[in-house]
C-alpha cells in the first residue's frame, strides 16, 4: 500500500511540473523567439555592411524589437476594431500593417538581399534602411499614444452614454409607476363612484317576498310578481298612496336594487297603477 501511494505522489509530482514547465514555456518563448532572428540580422550588419560588432548587435536589438512592436500594436488595433460600437472612431490598422512591412523588408533586405547581391547598388543603400526604421520607430510610438487616447476617449463617452441610458430608464420607470400609480386612483374613483350610484346588494339585502294585498294581486305582472324587491317595493308604495312615488335612493336601501332598477321600478309601478 505504501509503495501505491508513493507511486500516486511522485504521478502527481511529474503531472504538476510537466504542466509548471509547459506554463514556463509558453511565458518565456514569446520573448526568446526573436533572439535568432536579431543574431542573424547582427550578423549580416556585421559582415555584409561591415559594421562593428557593437553596433551590429544594437542594430539586431532594434529592428527585432520593433518588430515585436509592430505586430503587438497591429493586434491591439485589430482587437479594438473588431470590439468598437457602431459610431465609434476607427483605429488606423492600415498604419499598423505599414509597420510591420517595414519590419520585414529590412530584416529580409539585411539577410537575404545583401546575401545575394553583395557588391551591388543595394549595399549603399541599405544605410537608408536605419533612418528609416528610426522614422517607423516614431510612427509606432505616435500610433501607440494615440491609440491609449481613443481607449479613453471611448472609455469616457462609453461611461457618459450608459449613465444617459440609466437615467432615461429610471426616468422612464418613473413616468410608468406614475401612470400606473393614476390608473390605480382613477380606477378606485371609479370603483367607489359606482358604488355610489350603484349600491351592491351586500349592502342592502334583497328583502323577503312579501304577500300582495287581494286588492293588487291582478295589477302586477307574473315576471315582477316573482320578484321580491319589486313586490316590497309595490307594496310599501301603496301603504304610501298619497303622498307621492318613493324617491330612489329610498327604493335602493329597502329593495337592494341598483339605482337604474329603481328607477324603473317606478316606471313598472305607474305602469301597473295605470298612472300616467
Amino acid at each position: 500500500m505504501k509503495s501505491i501511494r508513493a507511486m500516486e505522489k511522485f504521478v502527481k509530482f511529474l503531472e504538476a511540473f510537466v504542466s509548471f514547465a509547459l506554463r514556463a514555456v509558453t511565458i518565456a518563448l514569446p520573448w526568446l523567439a526573436p533572439i535568432p532572428s536579431a543574431v542573424i540580422i547582427a550578423k549580416a550588419a556585421h559582415v555584409e555592411l561591415s559594421l562593428d560588432w557593437v553596433t551590429s548587435i544594437i542594430i539586431g536589438i532594434f529592428l527585432d524589437g520593433f518588430g515585436i512592436v509592430a505586430v503587438v500594436l497591429l493586434t491591439k488595433l485589430k482587437q479594438y476594431n473588431a470590439q468598437r460600437l457602431d459610431g465609434e472612431p476607427v483605429a488606423p490598422v492600415k498604419n499598423a500593417w505599414l509597420l510591420v512591412l517595414a519590419y520585414i523588408t529590412s530584416a529580409i533586405w539585411l539577410t537575404v538581399f545583401l546575401k545575394i547581391f553583395p557588391e551591388s547598388i543595394l549595399k549603399p543603400l541599405s544605410y537608408a534602411i536605419f533612418p528609416l526604421i528610426t522614422l517607423s520607430g516614431a510612427m509606432a510610438l505616435s500610433l501607440s499614444v494615440s491609440h491609449d487616447e481613443l481607449l479613453a476617449k471611448v472609455s469616457k463617452d462609453r461611461a457618459a452614454n450608459a449613465l444617459a441610458t440609466r437615467k432615461a430608464a429610471e426616468k422612464e420607470a418613473r413616468r410608468i409607476a406614475k401612470l400606473e400609480k393614476e390608473a390605480a386612483r382613477l380606477a378606485e374613483q371609479e370603483r367607489k363612484t359606482k358604488e355610489l350610484a350603484f349600491p351592491v346588494a351586500q349592502k342592502f339585502p334583497v328583502p323577503a317576498l312579501v304577500e300582495i294585498p287581494e286588492a293588487y294581486k291582478g295589477k302586477i305582472s307574473t315576471k315582477l310578481a316573482n320578484d321580491p324587491r319589486y313586490v316590497a317595493f309595490f307594496v310599501e308604495q301603496v301603504q304610501r298612496n298619497g303622498k307621492g312615488m318613493m324617491p330612489v335612493e329610498e327604493i335602493m336601501k329597502l329593495t337592494g336594487a341598483p339605482r337604474k332598477t329603481a328607477y324603473n321600478y317606478t316606471t313598472y309601478y305607474k305602469r301597473d297603477m295605470s298612472i300616467e
